[in-house]
C-alpha cells in the first residue's frame, strides 16, 4: 500500500463527506422551496377565487404584486437549490 493509494482513499473519504453535507443542504433547501411554492400557489388560488371582489374594489394590482412577490421568493430559493445541486453533482462526478 503506497502513498498514492492512501491519497486516493483520502480523496474518496473527503468527497463522500462533502457529498453527504451537500445532500443535507439541498434537502433543507428543497423543503424551503416547497414552502415558498405553497405560498405562491395559495395566493394565486386566492386571486382566482376572489376575482369578482377584487375587480369590484379595484385591488388587481395589489393581488398581482402579492403573487409576484411570492414568485420572486420562490425563484430565489430555486436558484439556491440549483447551485447546491450542481455542486453536489460536480463532486459526485469528479
Amino acid at each position: 500500500l503506497g502513498l498514492s493509494f492512501m491519497a486516493g482513499i483520502a480523496i474518496i473519504v473527503v468527497v463522500t463527506v462533502l457529498n453527504y453535507r451537500i445532500g443535507l443542504i439541498t434537502s433543507k433547501i428543497q423543503k424551503q422551496l416547497m414552502g415558498k411554492k405553497d405560498v405562491r400557489v395559495r395566493r394565486t388560488t386566492e386571486l382566482f377565487n376572489s376575482v369578482k371582489i377584487i375587480k369590484l374594489f379595484s385591488w388587481e394590482q395589489k393581488f398581482v404584486d402579492k403573487v409576484l412577490d411570492a414568485r420572486e421568493a420562490e425563484l430565489k430559493e430555486r436558484r439556491r437549490y440549483i447551485k447546491w445541486s450542481l455542486l453536489g453533482s460536480f463532486l459526485l462526478n469528479v
